[in-house]
């Protein structure tokens, strides 16, 4: 829809946004290896944050080059996510509960393509196609960055030492 609607061009601008974003996720993949040294949660919150901005200057109506720079980056940061966000089931799942939760994994992730178009459609419909990307870039940045407050919050509760019960007044 941006591409025919906003850019009002065909299948061939169409299928360069797909082959840049494929060639960026070719190679953001090969990064997955070099990423697992750093710590996984925040590399997948930053992966999340990368991808909402990649989107963002669609929303804003940036040239076409631009945008195609923009999706070929978001093939690249996007790349390694799903290696990653295994290695974060696995790391963080009991082995006895793994296939169970990787298969609820699985089942929400077919879910969520179609909810999506369903979602999409009407989003489309109301706000065009253009600006229907820069929200959901914007929609992703906020649910990446509500996501590492929850992370960073957790953390910061499990390392801090509770505090300590008062001591029990002896002097009476």
């Amino acid at each position: 829809m941006h591409v025919t609607e906003d850019l009002d061009t065909g299948s061939s601008v169409l299928g360069l946004y797909w082959t840049l974003f494929g060639v960026g996720a070719v190679l953001g993949s090969l990064t997955a290896g070099s990423l697992r040294k750093l710590p996984v949660w925040p590399v997948t919150l930053a992966i999340v944050a990368g991808w909402g901005l990649t989107l963002v200057p669609f929303g804003l109506g940036a040239p076409t080059a631009t945008t195609l720079v923009c999706f070929a980056l978001g093939g690249f940061i996007y790349g390694p996510f799903t290696t990653l966000s295994y290695t974060l089931f696995q790391d963080r799942t009991p082995a006895a509960w793994l296939t169970t939760v990787l298969a609820a994994r699985g089942a929400a992730l077919l879910t969520a393509a179609p909810l999506g178009t369903a979602l999409g459609g009407p989003l489309v419909a109301a706000l065009g196609p253009r600006l229907t990307l820069g929200v959901s870039g914007a929609a992703t940045l906020v649910l990446a960055f509500t996501a590492a407050g929850i992370w960073a919050r957790a953390r910061y509760v499990t390392t801090t030492p509770a505090s300590a019960p008062p001591a029990a007044d002896r002097s009476g």
